[in-house]
């Protein structure tokens, strides 16, 4: 492939993500529900009771959206 048409191919390129980018940006965050998929069921919902790695990746998801590192005091948590 030439020079010119890989440079042409490339702008071409940019202008389509650009656009998509453009168009998506404007949608609105709808609610809906969280569905997480597994290929495994989660054992507990008990962080403390498992180590089971898909439940543990459960935990992550939910739980740990939960609470985050005070700012002014990072020894404390705080609700989210």
């Amino acid at each position: 492939m030439k020079t010119n048409q890989k440079i042409c191919l490339g702008l071409l390129t940019l202008a389509f993500f650009l656009s998509l980018m453009t168009f998506y940006g404007n949608i609105e965050a709808q609610e809906r529900p969280l569905v997480i998929t597994q290929a495994m069921d989660v054992t507990s919902f008990d962080p403390t009771s498992t180590s089971h790695t898909p439940t543990m990746n459960f935990y992550w998801n939910i739980y740990d959206s939960l609470v985050t590192w005070d700012e002014k005091e990072p020894t404390k948590l705080v609700p989210c």
